[in-house]
């Protein structure tokens, strides 16, 4: 069996991740991951639907695997047939273990976690918003490293603390090759955007730190004047769901109001800024800027 540390819990896993920060304590495992078969019940299931939330009981399937979710301590996965290892591993660390965290009340949110010591900002945005480009300004600037991908909250006292991942961040083919001579030491995760992660060279802090403010990158018509701006209201509520995994149309799947609870205890606890950038121009150091005029 292999144990990691992960978004500040302990967990025994029969699969090895190489991107994964060992935990050689002897404390008990806060999660467990184990390969299993899929139930009767769950293929039948499955075969009308490819998801469902529960505060007890989550699953999911794709191309690559069947995985169930139980309790917010039980991931159980089944790979089918000529499953790539990787991508089994990929969708564990994203959709199992944000359902796993969506049992356990701690939203995830989809976004850059960087952090200054013991406080962070969060940059998120959909594909292609400008969000990889703006966290690494901010990593070359300062800033450490506590996801990539995806953080892990959790709101005590009106204040918003995240949890690290693990210190490999996701880039391109175009801007791996130029700085990696061998490619088999890192990991391939995406066909589609053709990623690969690679390992983070700076410090990183598996203890949780304060998010002050979470900025949502949007990319607006090429006329667009560059702006930030707070988002308040309801419409913060609806921004954040936006940016929850493992997805809005999941989290919101049968009307489901503990989603809708965890995004408005995050909005009553956490400065947001929309980012809107003209598409098609180079904006990222202007935007940086205001960013960190925002944040100080």
């Amino acid at each position: 069996m292999f144990q990691y540390r992960i978004y500040g819990l302990k967990i025994d896993s029969d699969i090895p991740f190489r991107q994964l920060i060992e935990d050689t304590s002897n404390s008990a495992p806060d999660i467990t991951l184990r390969k299993a078969e899929p139930s009767d019940d769950l293929l039948n299931l499955s075969k009308d639907s490819f998801f469902d939330m529960d505060p007890k009981f989550c699953w999911f399937h794709n191309r690559t695997l069947y995985c169930w979710i139980e309790d917010g301590n039980r991931i159980f996965y089944s790979p089918k047939d000529n499953a790539n290892e990787e991508y089994i591993k990929t969708y564990i660390l994203g959709y199992a273990l944000s359902m796993l965290f969506y049992q356990r009340n701690m939203p995830c949110i989809h976004c850059s976690g960087l952090r200054k010591g013991d406080h962070a900002i969060l940059i998120s945005g959909k594909s292609g918003s400008g969000k990889s480009t703006m966290a690494s300004l901010f990593l070359d600037n300062g800033y450490d490293l506590m996801a990539d991908d995806m953080l892990v909250t959790k709101v005590c006292d009106n204040t918003v603390y995240g949890s690290p991942a693990f210190p490999w961040t996701k880039l391109q083919r175009s801007i791996v090759e130029k700085r990696f001579p061998d490619l088999s030491k890192l990991i391939y995760i995406d066909e589609d955007k053709d990623k690969f992660l690679v390992p983070w060279e700076g410090e990183f802090r598996t203890d949780s730190a304060v998010i002050d403010s979470m900025f949502v990158m949007i990319v607006a018509p090429p006329d667009t004047e560059i702006r930030i701006t707070e988002v308040t209201g309801p419409d913060k509520i609806m921004v954040i769901l936006d940016n929850m995994l493992p997805g809005r149309e999941i989290m919101l799947h049968k009307n489901n109001p503990i989603a809708v609870s965890m995004a408005a205890k995050l909005a009553a606890s956490l400065k947001l800024y929309a980012v809107f950038r003209p598409k098609g121009k180079d904006t990222s150091e202007t935007i940086y800027k205001l960013i960190n005029q925002t944040v100080k």
